[in-house]
């Protein structure tokens, strides 16, 4: 008898997408919004522990952060401004989703703020294409 292996089983169509987006549609009309919204931050958090949390100064927790969101399915830079660090996105990881549910973006906004150690601020471009930006301070 035959099976197939774990890594050709990924390869064969799921039902997880429409499931997770009527999950969101569900979680958006039956929570109030500071409820849906905490809940999405939590599992963020939740998420972030499945993770090795980085060490080192903000640069370089902020690049693992990075490379962590693009081993997600991003596709995403760390640049470098006067005063902040950026994940400027060009792919989101959740961009199936987010189009629909753009709430999704504080989930990844709190992800990204436990490895950082620092808060983060999400500054997504939504619509048709989205694609993650997310600010850290230097200071602060």
């Amino acid at each position: 008898m035959y099976a197939l292996t774990s890594e050709a089983e990924r390869l064969f169509p799921k039902a997880y997408e429409p499931v997770r987006d009527k999950l969101l549609d569900v979680l958006g009309d039956q929570q109030p919004k500071a409820e849906a919204e905490e809940l999405l931050r939590t599992t963020g958090r939740y998420l972030a522990k499945t993770r090795t949390t980085p060490t080192g100064d903000l640069g370089s927790r902020m690049r693992i952060a990075t490379e962590t969101l693009n081993a997600l399915g991003g596709l995403a830079e760390l640049e470098e401004a006067e005063e902040s660090l950026q994940i400027q996105g060009q792919r989101c990881p959740l961009g199936a989703l987010v189009s629909d549910h753009p709430q999704l973006c504080q989930l990844a906004e709190e992800f990204l703020s436990e490895l950082a150690g620092r808060p983060v601020q999400e500054h997504c471009v939504r619509g048709e294409t989205p694609r993650c930006r997310f600010v850290v301070a230097k200071i602060g």
